[in-house]
């Protein structure tokens, strides 16, 4: 090792030191550690099949759990929960309950409200921003003015 600083010198036998231990390793792995014998592996295959038996039968219970439900569970839409709702003196919580309606709408059918007055007409809240002949359609049939 002439000609080496020290620190390649160290290196070197770190180097040297490792391959020498892996190898060790390897071998005592080879002899020691072999795979496991057949009685194992038979009873891991029928641990392995019965589980998944298990969980198979498991999966159709719950499909037809969640299909039973679904049968028993009516569709309800929002519009289905809605009576008219006049829209002079509604909350902002009423109006959210209109379908296509959330709170910023909602907030802005108030705030149009107040700023305008009451509404004389139902076609008035197409004035309001975001209320397009979409949702006037959607909603006309929930709304009133009193």
């Amino acid at each position: 090792m002439i000609g080496f600083t020290k620190q390649e010198k160290r290196f070197a036998l770190f180097f040297l030191v490792s391959i020498i231990v892996g190898t060790g390793v390897k071998a005592y792995r080879q002899q020691h550690l072999s795979k496991p014998d057949s009685e194992w592996q038979e009873h891991y295959q029928a641990v392995l099949t019965d589980f998944r038996q298990k969980a198979h039968s498991d999966e159709d219970t719950i499909t037809q759990q969640q299909a039973s439900i679904q049968k028993a569970t009516p569709r309800i839409q929002k519009s289905d929960l809605v009576e008219s709702i006049d829209i002079n003196h509604a909350t902002l919580i009423q109006l959210q309950t209109l379908p296509k309606i959330g709170p910023v709408l909602a907030q802005r059918i108030i705030d149009f409200r107040d700023d305008n007055g009451p509404f004389k007409s139902i076609d008035e809240i197409k004035s309001v921003k975001g209320i397009g002949p979409k949702t006037f359609i959607v909603i006309k049939n929930h709304i009133k003015v009193e």
